[in-house]
């Protein structure tokens, strides 16, 4: 059987260019799969970044019901105080009007009760005010670790993002 050299020189011109690109398809490919894994991880890492700045969202919503809740009651406690205090002053002075009816000695000793009942009320006034402004200054620090973390999320987010569009400049 005789070889024909044209035939086989023909073979080889048509199919030389496809057998020479196979190894360019085969990076071409592998690159592709190589972007492919590249942009799902960054998605992943942009996800977490998000999950993680709402998680610190709602951990600072939840501590800052928490706060309110507490101001809340420290508010309800000072009105209580009030009350009693105002209750303690009516009572005080009823005795005062009954032991001026009595007599003068009975005055002097209503009114050391006065003055022992007033500076009770005073330091209670005072502690509670201090309370009250305890919990304003830690409110307000609550409020700027939180703003904070919050900031501090927000700037992985756009380091992610950054990191994600220089992944995609490289990748083309």
């Amino acid at each position: 059987m005789a070889i024909d050299i044209n035939a086989l020189r023909k073979f080889q011109e048509t199919w030389s260019p496809v057998m020479d690109a196979i190894p360019a398809v085969m990076d071409m490919v592998a690159k592709q799969a190589d972007m492919d894994r590249s942009m799902a991880q960054a998605k992943k890492d942009l996800e977490a970044a998000q999950a993680e700045v709402q998680s610190t969202y709602d951990n600072a919503d939840k501590q800052l019901a928490k706060i309110n809740d507490e101001l809340a009651k420290l508010s309800q406690k000072k009105r209580d105080d009030q009350a009693r205090f105002d209750s303690m002053l009516a009572d005080l002075a009823a005795k005062v009007d009954q032991a001026e009816a009595d007599a003068k000695v009975k005055i002097a000793a209503a009114q050391a009760r006065i003055d022992a009942a007033n500076q009770e009320a005073a330091l209670a006034a005072v502690k509670a005010f201090d309370r009250t402004v305890a919990a304003e200054a830690e409110h307000a620090n609550a409020v700027k670790a939180l703003e904070e973390a919050a900031k501090a999320a927000e700037d992985r987010v756009a380091k992610a993002e950054k990191a994600l569009e220089a992944l995609r400049s490289k990748l083309g």
